[in-house]
């Protein structure tokens, strides 16, 4: 069995037309895939786009950028609480969030989750901006994941947590062989599904800060947007293997 783990916006959103064709291959060849969507969005904000968005159920979720994930029980999602345990130790979470408002450039999305605090940048930032702020949260006996996204976005997580480790967590604990895991996306959140996985499918559409990010790596550029490229990308992998 092949396991996809894919991102959502920018990566299976964007073109109907292709999550349609992926649609009909995926449902086709359903009892061959294990399906995993990982996102930035909440458990709510999955189910309010799911229909509209035309968006198949997967076996499992990856939400909230890796710090929620919960695995499809019947028609149920139920969320792994032992996925939680490992992210407490050492996440000071009301410390964290004091120190970043006093940074002045950056403002709370207003978002409540205990393992994910999310903000707004209001000033353009440096390409050094994530590692300035975690080193000095670092100075302050601080330990934190920082990811800025499309320039406009902060998430600050436990330090252990984003898509990948979410990702590799799920599959060990499911018993999945990581050299059957395919990965897919488009931004500097799915970074380490690339870092972490050696079948990566970047979608043509991929955003600049993603692809400098992943210098060095090995992954498959599709020619294709969206969807459309995962299917282009699922299909490159099944055939060559590598």
């Amino acid at each position: 069995m092949t396991t996809l783990i894919t991102d959502i916006d920018g990566t299976l959103l964007g073109d109907p037309a292709g999550l349609g064709e992926l649609n009909r291959y995926l449902l086709k060849n359903r009892k061959k895939f294990y399906i995993v969507y990982a996102t930035g969005r909440a458990l709510d904000e999955y189910l309010h786009i799911k229909e509209p968005e035309g968006l198949i159920d997967p076996d499992a979720l990856i939400l909230n950028t890796g710090s929620d994930i919960y695995t499809l029980k019947g028609k149920n999602y139920i969320l792994d609480t032992g996925w939680h345990k490992l992210l407490e130790p050492g996440w000071e979470k009301d410390r964290i969030d004091d120190f970043i408002r006093t940074t002045g450039m950056i403002i709370p999305q207003n978002k409540s989750h205990p393992y994910k605090l999310s903000y707004y940048i209001t000033d353009p930032v440096p390409e050094s901006f994530e590692e300035d702020l975690k080193e000095q949260l670092t100075r302050i006996g601080l330990k934190a994941h920082l990811l800025s996204s499309m320039g406009y976005y902060l998430d600050i997580l436990p330090e252990k947590c984003n898509k990948g480790e979410a990702a590799r967590y799920h599959i060990k604990n499911r018993k999945i062989d990581p050299d059957n895991v395919i990965v897919a996306g488009d931004s500097e959140n799915d970074r380490e599904l690339f870092l972490f996985f050696k079948k990566s499918i970047l979608v043509a559409n991929a955003q600049e800060r993603l692809i400098s990010l992943l210098y060095g790596k090995k992954y498959f550029k599709t020619g294709t947007s969206h969807a459309a490229g995962v299917l282009e990308g699922i299909r490159h992998y099944l055939q060559n293997g590598n």
